[in-house]
């Protein structure tokens, strides 16, 4: 019975990681799309301000609701899995309170900050009209936040999969909009080129914010019209007999769930704070350089670089949502069985799409950025130094989840802290003594993420006892990879020969990289038709 248990978990898992994977590659490639056009409008100096002011955007976002989605579902599916509807819909209200309070505090807090930050913090004064403009949305995401745990809870993803695909579309089309509305308002006004490149990133954080509020809208629409069947499940389990658990102990686990995820999380967003702070002060300061270049090269490395990486980096972090609730689950009714085939399917899926990923940014990165961006020689040298970081982020996302998942939610800040000390001691010996720049700054993105993956593999080895089977996880796929690499070198030189069409070029190579990556997963046995059979889609296609 555990068996039959264990594989409907693993079955379940596989379709909803699937459906949010698929919905994460989806969001991507629209995030990629709109990137194109916004980099055009407002240039490598407006992305440096926008990508700025990301930065910090996302720490006050942290803080606020990054970590109610992974909170809530963990929360609310270990109630549900003893059929508890009625702690579960209290854990659901407390969590709208906490929403509340905290995502007005940060809201405001960004709102009379921006001016400091943009000015004392990061040397970039022209930033601020792109803080201001993202202070609002951070009180949004909040209620997203709760919305999103709240079904991911229930181990359903579409809710989460349709609002983030609908989010992502709606900020798209604000995004560039606004942008090149006000860049054309700041040069009409002759305020200038870098004043036109900051209005227009703060037109792109515009397009965050209705996206973020379209999101929250079709959520609260799904939760209404369900409304009446869950509310009938919360009478039921009342007239089972469950004990109601108390708003303030409800609310004391989720401040001890929320804060451990916000700490290992934060390091990750510190990490690019502390990047951004570093790059400019050193580069302003130390080097005396113009505040536009040194923007112009951070828009590069977040603009370019980075919008290639988070692609792949995306499926991973659909995978670890969805794993969440299910190592919850299995690790709350002890089944060890379940606990370690949810941790081998995510590593090995996330391996299998990450090391390709990085493969294929070596040796197409260069004309991936042409085609999609215009030639640019730094955001090649940049995909050839750390298009591995694709895979250690990715390895790294889904070993959190992992560990927080069996409730050892301190380990990943402790390592995530060692991590950062490594990083920051490696940029700052490489742009002060070696004068490396931005470079400095790709390369300690890179360590970050592989010394992560390697902290974390231990912990999951020593606490859980779960050691990877490394031919399957590892290596073959690392074989296919190898391969795929050599053919798409090979048919990449050729195709340079026959033909001077970059389009050609890059599209050719990817297609052939595909179809020989395919083949050599299926010849190797790195995945088995019994396997492929797990995924409702490709089920339809198999024979």
């Amino acid at each position: 019975m555990a068996t039959e248990q264990t594989k409907k978990n693993n079955n379940n898992f596989l379709i909803q990681g699937s459906i949010l994977a698929i919905a994460g590659i989806l969001v991507r490639i629209i995030g990629l799309a709109y990137r194109i056009p916004l980099v055009r409008i407002v240039g490598d100096e407006g992305m440096g301000y926008y990508s700025v002011a990301y930065e910090i955007y996302a720490i006050i976002l942290l803080l606020s609701s990054y970590s109610l989605p992974l909170s809530v579902s963990k929360m609310v599916s270990a109630k549900l899995a003893g059929d508890d509807y009625l702690n579960a819909n209290r854990i659901f209200k407390v969590s709208l309170i906490y929403a509340t309070i905290v995502g007005a505090l940060c809201f405001a807090f960004l709102w009379f900050t921006a001016d400091w930050f943009a000015n004392v913090f990061y040397h970039l004064p022209l930033c601020k009209y792109a803080l201001i403009s993202l202070a609002p949305t951070v009180w949004i995401m909040t209620y997203l936040g709760v919305m999103r745990g709240f079904y991911q809870g229930q181990s359903t993803m579409v809710p989460t999969a349709v609002s983030q695909i609908l989010e992502q579309i709606v900020n798209a089309l604000v995004s560039v909009g606004a942008a090149w509305w006000l860049c054309q308002m700041a040069l009409n006004a002759a305020k200038g080129d870098s004043v036109a490149s900051a209005w227009g990133a703060a037109g792109g954080t515009i397009g965050t914010g209705a996206g973020a509020l379209t999101a929250l809208i079709v959520l609260i629409i799904l939760y209404i019209r369900g409304r009446k069947e869950w509310n009938e499940n919360v009478v039921r389990s009342e007239n089972a007999g469950i004990k109601k658990e108390s708003y303030k102990e409800i609310s004391k686990i989720l401040f001890f769930t929320v804060i451990p995820v916000i700490l290992s999380t934060a390091v990750y967003n510190i990490t690019n704070i502390v990047d951004a702070e570093i790059f400019t002060s050193t580069m302003v300061e130390y080097f005396g350089n113009n505040a536009s270049s040194v923007a112009a090269d951070w828009g590069v490395f977040t603009g370019k670089f980075k919008t290639l990486a988070n692609i792949p980096i995306a499926i991973a972090n659909s995978l670890s949502s969805s794993l969440i609730p299910v190592m919850a689950a299995a690790a709350a009714a002890k089944n060890k069985k379940g606990v370690e085939d949810g941790i081998s399917l995510a590593l090995r899926y996330t391996v299998l799409i990450s090391l390709p990923a990085s493969v294929g940014l070596t040796i197409l990165g260069g004309p991936i950025v042409s085609l999609l961006f215009g030639k640019s020689d730094l955001a090649t040298t940049m995909t050839l130094i750390g298009s591995f970081g694709v895979l250690f982020y990715s390895v790294s996302t889904v070993t959190n989840a992992v560990l927080q998942g069996n409730n050892y939610m301190r380990i990943p800040v402790i390592n995530a802290l060692i991590a950062l000390i490594v990083h920051v001691a490696v940029i700052f010996v490489l742009m002060r003594v070696f004068n490396m720049g931005i470079k400095a700054i790709v390369i300690g993105y890179m360590l970050f993420g592989l010394f992560m993956c390697i902290l974390n593999s231990f912990a999951i080895t020593k606490k859980i006892s779960y050691r990877a089977d490394v031919s399957i996880t590892y290596l073959k796929p690392l074989l296919c990879s190898i391969v795929m690499g050599a053919a798409t070198i090979v048919i990449r030189l050729l195709l340079e020969k026959l033909t001077g069409s970059n389009f050609i070029i890059t599209f050719g190579s990817i297609i052939v990289a595909v179809i020989v990556y395919v083949i050599m997963i299926i010849i190797t046995g790195t995945i088995t038709k019994k396997e492929l059979k797990r995924f409702p889609v490709i089920k339809r296609f198999i024979r």
